[in-house]
Protein backbone atom coordinates (compact mmCIF):
# COMPACT_ATOMS: atom_id res chain seq x y z
CA UNK A 1 0.00 0.00 0.00
CA UNK A 2 2.90 2.36 0.72
CA UNK A 3 4.23 1.81 -2.81
CA UNK A 4 0.81 2.70 -4.22
CA UNK A 5 0.68 5.89 -2.12
CA UNK A 6 4.08 6.92 -3.48
CA UNK A 7 2.90 6.34 -7.06
CA UNK A 8 0.11 8.92 -6.64
CA UNK A 9 2.71 11.58 -7.38
CA UNK A 10 4.44 9.62 -10.15
CA UNK A 11 4.72 11.37 -13.50
CA UNK A 12 3.50 8.35 -15.45
CA UNK A 13 1.12 6.67 -13.00
CA UNK A 14 -0.59 9.38 -10.94
CA UNK A 15 -3.69 9.54 -13.17
CA UNK A 16 -4.09 5.76 -13.06
CA UNK A 17 -3.75 5.47 -9.29
CA UNK A 18 -6.05 8.39 -8.51
CA UNK A 19 -8.73 6.98 -10.82
CA UNK A 20 -8.32 3.47 -9.44
CA UNK A 21 -8.97 4.74 -5.91
CA UNK A 22 -12.52 5.60 -7.00
CA UNK A 23 -13.34 2.11 -8.29
CA UNK A 24 -15.64 0.20 -5.95
CA UNK A 25 -14.86 -3.23 -7.33
CA UNK A 26 -11.99 -4.38 -5.10
CA UNK A 27 -10.82 -7.07 -7.51
CA UNK A 28 -10.51 -4.63 -10.43
CA UNK A 29 -8.71 -2.16 -8.18
CA UNK A 30 -6.27 -4.88 -7.09
CA UNK A 31 -5.49 -5.83 -10.70
CA UNK A 32 -4.85 -2.20 -11.65
CA UNK A 33 -2.49 -1.67 -8.71
CA UNK A 34 -0.68 -4.91 -9.55
CA UNK A 35 -0.24 -3.94 -13.20
CA UNK A 36 1.13 -0.50 -12.29
CA UNK A 37 3.59 -2.00 -9.82
CA UNK A 38 4.74 -4.38 -12.53
CA UNK A 39 5.28 -1.42 -14.87
CA UNK A 40 7.30 0.44 -12.26
CA UNK A 41 10.33 -1.75 -12.85
CA UNK A 42 13.74 -1.37 -14.38
CA UNK A 43 12.87 -4.43 -16.48
CA UNK A 44 9.18 -4.81 -17.25
CA UNK A 45 7.94 -8.36 -17.69
CA UNK A 46 5.26 -7.87 -20.34
CA UNK A 47 4.10 -11.48 -19.97
CA UNK A 48 3.25 -10.84 -16.32
CA UNK A 49 1.28 -7.73 -17.29
CA UNK A 50 -0.76 -9.73 -19.81
CA UNK A 51 -1.43 -12.38 -17.17
CA UNK A 52 -2.64 -9.72 -14.72
CA UNK A 53 -5.07 -7.97 -17.06
CA UNK A 54 -8.65 -9.19 -16.55
CA UNK A 55 -10.96 -9.06 -19.54
CA UNK A 56 -12.40 -5.62 -18.79
CA UNK A 57 -9.73 -3.85 -16.69
CA UNK A 58 -8.55 -1.49 -19.42
CA UNK A 59 -12.09 -0.30 -20.17
CA UNK A 60 -12.20 1.04 -16.60
CA UNK A 61 -8.85 2.76 -16.98
CA UNK A 62 -8.20 4.86 -20.07
CA UNK A 63 -4.75 5.92 -18.86
CA UNK A 64 -3.77 2.33 -18.15
CA UNK A 65 -4.94 1.26 -21.61
CA UNK A 66 -2.81 3.99 -23.13
CA UNK A 67 0.33 2.75 -21.36
CA UNK A 68 -0.33 -0.95 -21.94
CA UNK A 69 -0.80 -0.37 -25.67
CA UNK A 70 2.42 1.66 -25.88
CA UNK A 71 4.39 -1.08 -24.15
CA UNK A 72 2.74 -3.91 -26.08
CA UNK A 73 3.46 -2.29 -29.43
CA UNK A 74 7.15 -1.95 -28.48
CA UNK A 75 6.97 1.82 -28.40
CA UNK A 76 7.87 2.35 -24.75
CA UNK A 77 11.10 0.67 -23.57
CA UNK A 78 10.83 -2.15 -21.03
CA UNK A 79 12.95 -0.10 -18.61
CA UNK A 80 10.86 2.65 -17.05
CA UNK A 81 13.97 4.68 -16.28
CA UNK A 82 14.39 5.22 -20.03
CA UNK A 83 10.85 6.48 -20.66
CA UNK A 84 11.26 10.20 -20.12
CA UNK A 85 14.36 10.67 -22.28
CA UNK A 86 12.98 8.33 -24.92
CA UNK A 87 9.65 10.15 -25.17
CA UNK A 88 11.34 13.55 -25.33
CA UNK A 89 13.52 12.26 -28.17
CA UNK A 90 10.61 10.73 -30.11
CA UNK A 91 8.51 13.87 -29.82
CA UNK A 92 11.35 15.99 -31.15
CA UNK A 93 11.90 13.46 -33.92
CA UNK A 94 8.24 13.69 -34.92
CA UNK A 95 8.58 17.44 -35.37
CA UNK A 96 11.47 16.80 -37.77
CA UNK A 97 9.34 14.26 -39.66
CA UNK A 98 6.52 16.80 -39.99
CA UNK A 99 8.95 19.42 -41.27
CA UNK A 100 10.30 16.94 -43.83
CA UNK A 101 7.04 15.62 -45.25
CA UNK A 102 4.81 18.64 -44.92
CA UNK A 103 7.05 21.18 -46.62
CA UNK A 104 4.97 21.00 -49.78
CA UNK A 105 1.65 20.59 -48.06
CA UNK A 106 1.24 24.35 -47.65
CA UNK A 107 0.84 24.52 -51.42
CA UNK A 108 -1.51 21.58 -51.76
CA UNK A 109 -5.01 21.75 -53.20
CA UNK A 110 -3.90 24.05 -56.01
CA UNK A 111 -5.77 23.98 -59.30
CA UNK A 112 -3.79 22.49 -62.14
CA UNK A 113 -4.09 24.23 -65.46
CA UNK A 114 -4.29 22.04 -68.59
CA UNK A 115 -1.32 23.99 -69.91
CA UNK A 116 0.92 22.65 -67.13
CA UNK A 117 2.94 19.66 -68.26
CA UNK A 118 2.85 17.61 -65.07
CA UNK A 119 4.92 14.76 -66.50
CA UNK A 120 7.87 16.93 -67.51
CA UNK A 121 7.82 19.24 -64.49
CA UNK A 122 9.09 17.27 -61.48
CA UNK A 123 7.97 19.84 -58.94
CA UNK A 124 4.46 19.99 -60.34
CA UNK A 125 4.38 16.22 -60.68
CA UNK A 126 5.13 15.73 -56.97
CA UNK A 127 2.62 18.42 -56.08
CA UNK A 128 -0.02 16.74 -58.22
CA UNK A 129 0.63 13.36 -56.56
CA UNK A 130 0.38 14.94 -53.11
CA UNK A 131 -2.92 16.52 -54.07
CA UNK A 132 -4.30 13.18 -55.19
CA UNK A 133 -3.08 11.55 -52.00
CA UNK A 134 -4.78 14.19 -49.87
CA UNK A 135 -8.00 13.84 -51.84
CA UNK A 136 -7.97 10.09 -51.18
CA UNK A 137 -7.39 10.59 -47.46
CA UNK A 138 -9.96 13.38 -47.29
CA UNK A 139 -12.60 11.13 -48.85
CA UNK A 140 -12.23 8.67 -45.97
CA UNK A 141 -11.90 11.37 -43.30
CA UNK A 142 -15.54 12.29 -43.87
CA UNK A 143 -16.50 8.72 -42.92
CA UNK A 144 -14.22 8.38 -39.91
CA UNK A 145 -16.50 8.22 -36.88
CA UNK A 146 -18.53 11.27 -38.01
CA UNK A 147 -20.79 11.01 -34.95
CA UNK A 148 -17.97 10.87 -32.42
CA UNK A 149 -17.46 14.38 -30.99
CA UNK A 150 -13.76 13.90 -30.25
CA UNK A 151 -12.77 14.01 -33.90
CA UNK A 152 -14.70 17.22 -34.53
CA UNK A 153 -13.28 18.95 -31.46
CA UNK A 154 -10.46 21.47 -31.59
CA UNK A 155 -6.99 20.12 -30.95
CA UNK A 156 -5.71 20.59 -27.40
CA UNK A 157 -2.48 22.01 -28.82
CA UNK A 158 -3.78 24.12 -31.69
CA UNK A 159 -7.26 25.66 -31.67
CA UNK A 160 -6.96 26.37 -35.40
CA UNK A 161 -7.32 22.69 -36.25
CA UNK A 162 -9.57 19.81 -35.29
CA UNK A 163 -8.56 16.32 -34.23
CA UNK A 164 -9.73 15.16 -37.65
CA UNK A 165 -7.07 17.44 -39.15
CA UNK A 166 -4.51 15.64 -36.99
CA UNK A 167 -5.62 12.25 -38.32
CA UNK A 168 -5.36 13.56 -41.87
CA UNK A 169 -1.83 14.85 -41.23
CA UNK A 170 -0.62 11.57 -39.69
CA UNK A 171 -1.98 9.53 -42.60
CA UNK A 172 -0.40 11.88 -45.12
CA UNK A 173 2.99 11.66 -43.40
CA UNK A 174 2.80 7.88 -43.18
CA UNK A 175 1.89 7.62 -46.88
CA UNK A 176 4.83 9.83 -47.84
CA UNK A 177 7.23 7.97 -45.56
CA UNK A 178 6.13 4.52 -46.80
CA UNK A 179 5.24 4.88 -50.50
CA UNK A 180 5.12 1.08 -50.94
CA UNK A 181 1.91 1.20 -48.90
CA UNK A 182 1.02 4.87 -49.25
CA UNK A 183 -2.59 5.22 -48.16
CA UNK A 184 -5.26 2.54 -48.46
CA UNK A 185 -8.82 2.54 -47.24
CA UNK A 186 -9.09 1.28 -43.68
CA UNK A 187 -5.93 2.90 -42.35
CA UNK A 188 -8.06 5.90 -41.35
CA UNK A 189 -9.97 3.76 -38.84
CA UNK A 190 -6.83 2.08 -37.49
CA UNK A 191 -5.13 5.37 -36.71
CA UNK A 192 -8.38 6.89 -35.39
CA UNK A 193 -8.73 4.08 -32.84
CA UNK A 194 -5.19 4.59 -31.59
CA UNK A 195 -5.55 8.37 -31.45
CA UNK A 196 -8.84 8.09 -29.58
CA UNK A 197 -7.35 5.71 -27.01
CA UNK A 198 -4.37 7.99 -26.41
CA UNK A 199 -6.46 11.16 -26.33
CA UNK A 200 -8.59 9.62 -23.56
CA UNK A 201 -5.51 9.25 -21.38
CA UNK A 202 -6.11 11.45 -18.33
CA UNK A 203 -2.42 12.15 -17.86
CA UNK A 204 -1.53 15.48 -19.59
CA UNK A 205 2.01 14.18 -20.14
CA UNK A 206 0.50 11.72 -22.61
CA UNK A 207 -2.74 13.25 -23.90
CA UNK A 208 -0.98 16.47 -24.92
CA UNK A 209 1.25 14.35 -27.15
CA UNK A 210 -1.44 12.04 -28.50
CA UNK A 211 -0.46 12.84 -32.10
CA UNK A 212 3.20 11.96 -31.71
CA UNK A 213 2.59 8.78 -29.75
CA UNK A 214 -0.28 7.72 -32.03
CA UNK A 215 1.83 8.09 -35.15
CA UNK A 216 4.64 5.94 -33.84
CA UNK A 217 2.34 3.24 -32.46
CA UNK A 218 0.39 3.19 -35.73
CA UNK A 219 3.68 2.88 -37.61
CA UNK A 220 4.80 -0.01 -35.38
CA UNK A 221 1.45 -1.81 -35.58
CA UNK A 222 1.28 -1.67 -39.38
CA UNK A 223 4.94 -2.17 -40.19
CA UNK A 224 5.67 -4.93 -37.68
CA UNK A 225 2.50 -6.98 -37.94
CA UNK A 226 0.18 -6.08 -40.81
CA UNK A 227 2.20 -4.35 -43.50
CA UNK A 228 1.60 -7.00 -46.17
CA UNK A 229 -2.20 -6.97 -45.90
CA UNK A 230 -2.23 -3.35 -47.07
CA UNK A 231 0.21 -3.92 -49.91
CA UNK A 232 -1.65 -5.12 -53.02
CA UNK A 233 1.53 -6.58 -54.50
CA UNK A 234 1.77 -8.90 -51.48
CA UNK A 235 -1.86 -10.12 -51.62
CA UNK A 236 -0.85 -13.71 -52.33
CA UNK A 237 2.30 -13.77 -50.24
CA UNK A 238 2.45 -15.78 -47.01
CA UNK A 239 1.25 -12.80 -44.95
CA UNK A 240 -0.88 -11.22 -47.68
CA UNK A 241 -4.62 -10.77 -47.25
CA UNK A 242 -5.66 -13.57 -49.64
CA UNK A 243 -3.37 -16.09 -47.97
CA UNK A 244 -4.69 -15.09 -44.55
CA UNK A 245 -8.32 -15.43 -45.63
CA UNK A 246 -7.60 -18.84 -47.18
CA UNK A 247 -6.09 -19.89 -43.86
CA UNK A 248 -9.20 -18.64 -42.01
CA UNK A 249 -11.33 -20.73 -44.40
CA UNK A 250 -9.17 -23.73 -43.56
CA UNK A 251 -9.62 -23.11 -39.81
CA UNK A 252 -13.37 -22.67 -40.20
CA UNK A 253 -13.57 -26.01 -42.03
CA UNK A 254 -11.81 -27.69 -39.10
CA UNK A 255 -13.50 -25.87 -36.20
CA UNK A 256 -17.06 -25.58 -37.52
CA UNK A 257 -17.51 -27.80 -40.54
CA UNK A 258 -21.29 -27.47 -40.49
CA UNK A 259 -21.10 -23.69 -40.79
CA UNK A 260 -18.43 -24.00 -43.46
CA UNK A 261 -20.63 -26.26 -45.62
CA UNK A 262 -23.72 -24.14 -45.04
CA UNK A 263 -21.89 -21.08 -46.29
CA UNK A 264 -20.69 -23.03 -49.32
CA UNK A 265 -24.18 -24.36 -50.06
CA UNK A 266 -25.57 -20.82 -49.91
CA UNK A 267 -22.69 -19.71 -52.17
CA UNK A 268 -21.49 -17.20 -49.57
CA UNK A 269 -17.78 -16.58 -49.87
CA UNK A 270 -16.38 -15.59 -46.46
CA UNK A 271 -13.93 -13.34 -48.30
CA UNK A 272 -16.83 -10.87 -48.57
CA UNK A 273 -16.87 -10.13 -44.85
CA UNK A 274 -13.55 -11.46 -43.52
CA UNK A 275 -11.67 -8.98 -45.72
CA UNK A 276 -13.52 -6.10 -44.09
CA UNK A 277 -13.25 -7.50 -40.57
CA UNK A 278 -9.55 -8.22 -40.84
CA UNK A 279 -8.34 -5.07 -42.59
CA UNK A 280 -9.99 -2.71 -40.09
CA UNK A 281 -9.99 -5.11 -37.10
CA UNK A 282 -13.76 -4.89 -36.54
CA UNK A 283 -13.75 -1.09 -36.45
CA UNK A 284 -16.95 -0.87 -38.50
CA UNK A 285 -18.94 -3.58 -36.74
CA UNK A 286 -19.31 -2.17 -33.23
CA UNK A 287 -19.43 1.05 -31.25
CA UNK A 288 -15.97 2.51 -30.73
CA UNK A 289 -15.77 1.61 -27.02
CA UNK A 290 -16.60 -2.02 -27.83
CA UNK A 291 -14.02 -2.04 -30.61
CA UNK A 292 -11.36 -0.77 -28.21
CA UNK A 293 -12.22 -3.57 -25.78
CA UNK A 294 -11.57 -6.05 -28.61
CA UNK A 295 -8.33 -4.27 -29.42
CA UNK A 296 -7.20 -4.67 -25.82
CA UNK A 297 -7.12 -8.41 -26.50
CA UNK A 298 -5.57 -8.09 -29.97
CA UNK A 299 -2.79 -5.81 -28.81
CA UNK A 300 -2.14 -7.63 -25.53
CA UNK A 301 -1.32 -10.78 -27.42
CA UNK A 302 2.30 -11.73 -27.84
CA UNK A 303 1.55 -13.38 -31.18
CA UNK A 304 -0.27 -10.44 -32.79
CA UNK A 305 -0.27 -12.14 -36.15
Amino acid sequence: QKEIENLKEHKFFSAIIMKADLIKDVSIKYFIYSIVKQMNQREINIRKIYDLIPSNALSFQKSLRSLVWKISLNYLPLNIEEWEDYLDKKREEYQDIKDKYLTTSKNLKVKFSPSVDILSDNKMSFLYQDNKLLELIEHDMKRTYPNNPLFQQKSKNNKKETNCDILRRMLFIYAKKYPEISYVQGLNLIIANIFYAFSMDENPYFNMFAEEDSFYCFELLINNYFKDIYNQEKDRSEKGIRSIINYIKYLLNIIDRELFYNLNNMKIDIYMFIFKWYTVFFSQEFELDVTLNLWDHFICNENKE
